[in-house]
Formats: C-alpha cells, structure tokens, sequence
C-alpha cells in the first residue's frame, strides 16, 4: 500500500516453450506501463548472453486475478532485431512467436 492507496501486484510467468515457469511472489507495480518497463527489463536480464537460446521465450504477464496483462516475446526485445525494418520486424517476431508453447 502506498499512501492509502492499494498497488496492483504484477506476475511474471516465464514460458521457455518447454515449461512455465511461475512467479509465485508477483510484483506490486502502480500501472499496466510500469508493468511492461519492468517485463522488459526482467527479459533483456534473462536473455543476456544467450540470446540465441532465448528467442522463442515469453514473459506472461498476469494480474493478481490472474487475469492476462500482455506478454513479452524474448525476440521483441533483442537490440539485433528492434534495428529491422518494421515488416521484417514483424515477420521475425511472428516466426519465433509460432515456435513458442503456450
């Protein structure tokens, strides 16, 4: 709680498309925005120096209802990749989206 006010806690499911790997303590974050900041940050640190291995991952975000939020696809954040053309882009993250489980 800061200042009266209750903050909505966030969790970070990984999908490493052979298992998920749940967040069981979650994250209180004031907002969807913070939420995805800090999805971002979790991905770029966990695909530091095996980015090649890491492509088809997903970050799962879930509120405390565990309602979905939004996900972060792995490849959606590689500096290599975010430098394309918006169509290739698109096409890249779409390849390694259909080689991911859910």
């Amino acid at each position: 709680m800061v200042g009266g006010l209750a903050v909505p806690r966030y969790f970070f499911n990984l999908n490493d498309g052979g298992k998920i790997i749940p967040d069981l303590e979650g994250t209180a974050l004031p907002d969807h925005d913070s939420a995805r900041a800090h999805a971002v940050q979790v991905v770029r640190e966990l695909a530091r120096n095996r980015e090649q291995e890491t492509k088809s991952w997903r970050l799962a975000v879930r509120d405390e209802q565990g309602t979905s939020c939004f996900e972060v696809l792995f490849a959606s954040v590689d500096d290599m990749i975010s430098q394309l053309p918006t169509a290739m882009r698109v096409l890249v993250e779409k390849t390694s989206a259909s080689h991911s489980f859910r």
